[in-house]
């Protein structure tokens, strides 16, 4: 049983770090993590410290599925590339490249599972600098400054 547990320990991290890369490498770190981060910690530390019985893997297995479907809840639908093309189609402009590629959403409370932050993308029109606010789930896009 020993292997067994090795292996659904070793499945679990990987699945953590899986996300933590698609978290950078596609959203820019917008994910909110607070509740799935629970979650495998929860499971992992379940599953380290538990008798490997027949309950014990039932409890297991639903909280890898509690995870899977945490998960699929929190993907907005919009990555930084897809939200910067959605910007680059409706807004006129040349797309401008900054540091800052994410800023806090406008949310008057507080989620497990929506993103707390949006895309930070600016456009050069002329000789201004215009930049935009994009909501990740719902694709919407708010002009925030001129400078």
């Amino acid at each position: 049983m020993n292997r067994i547990k090795g292996s659904l320990l070793a499945g679990l991290i990987a699945f953590f770090c899986i996300v933590l890369v698609i978290n950078v490498a596609l959203y820019e770190t917008v994910l909110n993590m607070s509740l799935l981060s629970g979650l495998v910690i929860g499971t992992a530390l379940g599953l380290y410290f538990s008798r490997m019985t027949m309950q014990g893997l039932a409890v297991t297995f639903c909280m890898i599925c509690l995870s899977g479907g945490c998960l699929a809840l929190m993907i907005p639908d919009y990555t930084y590339s897809e939200a910067t093309a959605l910007v680059g189609l409706t807004k006129p402009g040349v797309l401008a490249v900054h540091e800052q590629k994410k800023i806090p959403g406008d949310y008057d409370e507080f989620s497990l599972i929506r993103p707390a932050w949006h895309y930070h993308i600016s456009m050069k029109m002329e000789d201004k600098l215009v930049s935009y606010r994009v909501n990740p789930v719902t694709g919407d896009i708010t002009q925030l400054s001129n400078d």
